[in-house]
C-alpha cells in the first residue's frame, strides 16, 4: 500500500528491514523504508503483520479498530532491546534468515528502520491483543520457531486472551 489510498482485501507488514515485495505482495505497508504513522488509517479487510511488522499492525488496529489481524511469528510480548537482540542473534544463528538481494540494498534504512524497530518494542502489545476481539485476531507461528515466537508465546496470548473481559 506504498502511498497508495485504495481499498484492498489484505495488507502485508513485513518484518524487520524487509518490504512487500520480495514476498510478492503488492500491497504492502513498508514501513523501514518509509515514514508511515501507526495510527493512520489501513484501508483494508485483513493486515497480516510478520514479526516485527505485527507490533506495527497492533498500533494501527489500536488507534482505528477497523481491521481482522493475522500477525504471523509476532514479536511478542514485551521484552528489554537486550533480549530481543539475544533471541535474534540465536534465531539467525541456528535458523538464517532470508536474504535475496533486494533486501541487502534496504539496509540503506539501516538506522531509521532500526530506530523505527526501538520505538515499536517499547510498548506492551499484550495489553491491546486483551481488547481485539478473539474473531478478529489470528496468530500463526512456525512450529520450530524457538526463539522469537516460541511455544511459551503462544501459551501467554491463551493466557491473556482468556483473562480478558
Amino acid at each position: 500500500m506504498q502511498n497508495k489510498n485504495h481499498n484492498s482485501k489484505f495488507v502485508f507488514i513485513p518484518g524487520w528491514m524487509s518490504i512487500g515485495k520480495i514476498y510478492g505482495y503488492e500491497d504492502s505497508l513498508d514501513i523501514w523504508t518509509q515514514n508511515i504513522d501507526p495510527e493512520k488509517k489501513v484501508e483494508s479487510d485483513y493486515v497480516v503483520g510478520h514479526s516485527a511488522g505485527a507490533l506495527f499492525a497492533l498500533l494501527n488496529w489500536n488507534a482505528n479498530k477497523n481491521t481482522k489481524l493475522i500477525l504471523v511469528g509476532p514479536m511478542i510480548p514485551k521484552r528489554s532491546t537486550l533480549r530481543w537482540f539475544i533471541r535474534w542473534g540465536k534465531f539467525v544463528l541456528t535458523e538464517g534468515t532470508h536474504m535475496p538481494l533486494a533486501r541487502v540494498k534496504l539496509f540503506t534504512h539501516f538506522f531509521s528502520g532500526t530506530l523505527r524497530l526501538l520505538r515499536l518494542i517499547k510498548f506492551d502489545p499484550m495489553d491491546i491483543v486483551c481488547n481485539i476481539p478473539k474473531e478478529n485476531i489470528v496468530v500463526v507461528r512456525g512450529k520450530q520457531d524457538n526463539y522469537l515466537c516460541d511455544e511459551g508465546v503462544v501459551s501467554l496470548l491463551k493466557e491473556k486472551k482468556n483473562s480478558c473481559n
